[in-house]
């Protein structure tokens, strides 16, 4: 992960950090303060960045979002 996917990453997270837990949250802080001064984020930090982007910003593929337009007006 470079540094600018680590930072569009925690971009994305910040709309999210109120819906997570107190435990994820500090150390979602934590990452916010290494990536504002501009540290790399070693590899057991990178993959729970990368677990947390998963679990609070899931990617929509076309068929799920057709599905919920099919939901929405049944």
């Amino acid at each position: 992960m470079t540094h600018v996917e680590q930072h569009n990453t925690i971009l994305a997270l910040r709309d999210h950090e109120s819906r997570m837990t107190r435990e994820e949250q500090t150390r979602f802080t934590g990452y916010v303060k290494r990536d504002k001064d501009d540290e790399e984020l070693d590899e057991h930090s990178r993959t729970d960045l990368e677990s947390l982007h998963a679990k609070y910003c899931p990617a929509h593929t076309k068929e799920s979002i057709e599905d919920k337009w099919k939901k929405l007006f049944k």
